[in-house]
């Protein structure tokens, strides 16, 4: 079975099992790269591709990007003892860490001794000869939590069901709620108006309308928090601002105190704009420094999320702004601001769900003007959406072209 991403096997001693390994991968249709420090040896040539441990370590959400499975050969006692006491300083453990926290599955050729601490680790325990099956792999993934018929996981479920994908699966079998459509898309959707010319009357009107359809949020410039935060009191409805809007070109301090402010006006939620000339400058400090700036700066139990502008970065920068903005501890990423160049677009959504793993949110935001392209982006991986048409949306009509750019 082929995998759809490539499989890396770090090297971790010359041993006969990384042979077979590689053979069993190779045999199921994986695209192998073998990762090997420069002092490695192996016994006789690898027939696949070899790529040089230093920079993958240094660097592992890049090398993770495009990765669907991790392959310790071997877990010799001294890789375990540090695996147990989360030894950061060795070079692989901290890559395993970032490969747990993407959620790219780890199988590990074990004996039987190693099956138990292996297993409270994450890692999940085989054999070379069984490595290449995707069961192996699907024995790493949680519990789904987020419904009870998990017959309908293919449409209730996407964070799930792309998991499974990653760990091997190349078909999914669903029972009575396959093709069935987002359930409740209301909740999943932050009612927009950021247009700097929006009245009074255009705000309370987006309060009203988020109230009868009960929206997840109301995202409003910081100006309309007080208003918006009194409009929708005793609703379900939270209050979202932008910080750092649209440029996200302040400074780190400006933009902490404008969240702060924004809480203390009643703001539930922060959406803040990614320094996007400091990420392309690969200036990475300080973009995690920035968006750490704003989410200290609210209480918690704020919803800080991350606009990254895809349309302004490569492919290479979106995953390291999505990987910074996991760091710094942020609760989303967000494609767009709704003001740039381009907005959502269903293959961003999938690299940055792919990027941040199943539990960090990612919301679509720009463009997204009808039922059908929002389902795409939950489709996706979207957990959240941003959008000014959202009446349209959950009622499943075709939205006016006019008006905000989201």
């Amino acid at each position: 079975m082929a995998s759809s991403g490539k499989t890396l096997v770090l090297y971790t001693e010359d041993s006969v099992s990384l042979p077979r390994t590689l053979s069993a991968l190779e045999a199921a249709g994986h695209e192998v790269e073998l990762v090997l420090p420069r002092w490695a040896r192996p016994h006789r040539a690898p027939s696949c591709k070899t790529v040089e441990a230093g920079p993958y370590f240094a660097q592992p959400a890049f090398a993770l990007a495009d990765a669907d499975l991790v392959v310790l050969p071997s877990v010799p006692a001294s890789l375990l003892h540090r695996l147990k006491s989360q030894d950061d300083d060795a070079p692989m453990v901290r890559f395993l860490k970032v490969a747990r926290q993407l959620g790219r599955p780890i199988l590990a050729v074990a004996d039987d001794a190693q099956i138990a601490d292996l297993k409270r680790l994450g890692l999940a325990p085989t054999t070379p000869e069984s490595i290449g099956r995707p069961a192996g792999a699907l024995s790493t993934l949680p519990a789904c939590e987020s419904c009870t018929d998990h017959s309908t996981c293919v449409t209730t479920c996407t964070g799930r069901v792309q998991d499974l994908v990653r760990a091997g699966a190349t078909r999914i079998g669903s029972g009575k709620g396959t093709g069935k459509p987002v359930r409740n898309i209301a909740r999943m959707i932050d009612h927009t108006l950021l247009k700097p010319e929006a009245t009074e009357a255009e705000i309370t009107k987006l309060c009203s309308e988020a109230r009868e359809y009960e929206f997840m949020s109301v995202c409003v410039n910081p100006s309309w928090v007080p208003l918006a935060s009194r409009l929708l009191a005793g609703s379900p409805v939270r209050v979202c601002t932008v910080v750092g809007f649209p440029l996200g070109a302040t400074d780190s301090h400006t933009k902490g105190f404008e969240a702060s402010e924004a809480v203390r006006n009643g703001a539930h939620e922060v959406d803040m704009v990614v320094n996007i000339g400091a990420l392309k400058s690969k200036s990475y400090q300080q973009v995690e420094d920035d968006i750490r700036a704003v989410v200290v700066a609210v209480p918690r139990g704020v919803v800080t999320k991350v606009i990254l502008e895809t349309a302004l970065l490569t492919d290479e920068e979106k995953v390291i702004a999505c990987t910074l903005a996991r760091s710094a501890g942020a609760d989303f990423v967000k494609t767009s601001t709704g003001f740039s160049t381009g907005g959502a677009t269903a293959r961003d959504i999938a690299l940055m769900r792919k990027t941040v793993g199943p539990d960090m949110g990612v919301k679509a935001s720009g463009g997204v003007r009808d039922r059908n392209g929002a389902e795409e982006m939950v489709a996706a991986g979207a957990t959240r959406i941003g959008a000014s048409a959202s009446v349209a949306i959950v009622k499943g009509a075709a939205a006016s072209t006019a008006g905000s750019p989201y």
